[in-house]
């Protein structure tokens, strides 16, 4: 499932460039797609900094400090590559 080649062949046809058939053609074709990667890549990444505010405990009477909190629990995540368990755990 994709974009069909016959859209490629008939725009070298008529004389469009790579480019020209990647900007007219490919790229409002796949719109929705992008669109869609858009949003998921946006909702992920959100969800990294909420998490932090279900987890803090109500005791806490500033808001100052809960909406900062996720901003200070960002280096505590894991580098690519290395496992954090034995840190994260105890």
């Amino acid at each position: 499932m994709g974009i069909p080649k016959e859209y490629d062949e008939a725009a070298i046809i008529e004389g469009a460039g790579y480019f020209t058939i990647w900007w007219r053609i490919i790229l409002p074709l796949s719109k929705a797609a992008l669109g869609v990667v858009a949003i998921m890549f946006l909702h992920l990444s959100l969800n990294v900094f909420q998490a932090p505010l279900i987890y803090l405990n109500d005791t806490i009477q500033s808001s100052h400090f809960r909406s900062a909190c996720p901003c200070s629990v960002r280096p505590l995540a894991a580098r690519p590559g290395t496992c954090t368990w034995r840190r994260r755990l105890s």
